[in-house]
């Protein structure tokens, strides 16, 4: 999902490692582009020089304030599979 990221904007950080964000994400034609709120959370491995992030779409957060959906959207909830990155 990371390479499909139009833009993206730090909503709140938890910790050097999670952070709350709001991301645009491109998708081909004849579908529009998609918003979500995600949840992101990273794990390094440094000795193997790799890291996973764990990404879960939220519609609210007990810490930080997420946007009101727009009028005429619709939350989807989602969660992406995590991925150790060579």
């Amino acid at each position: 999902m990371l390479h499909l990221t139009q833009s993206s904007t730090e909503l709140g950080s938890l910790s050097r490692f999670h952070k709350v964000c709001a991301m645009e994400i491109s998708v081909p034609w004849p579908v529009a582009n998609r918003e979500a709120v995600v949840d992101c959370f990273g794990v390094d491995l440094l000795e193997q020089h790799k890291f996973v992030v764990f990404m879960k779409s939220v519609d609210q957060h007990p810490k930080i304030a997420i946007p009101a959906v727009k009028d005429g959207a619709w939350f989807l909830a989602a969660v992406a599979g995590a991925r150790s990155l060579a």
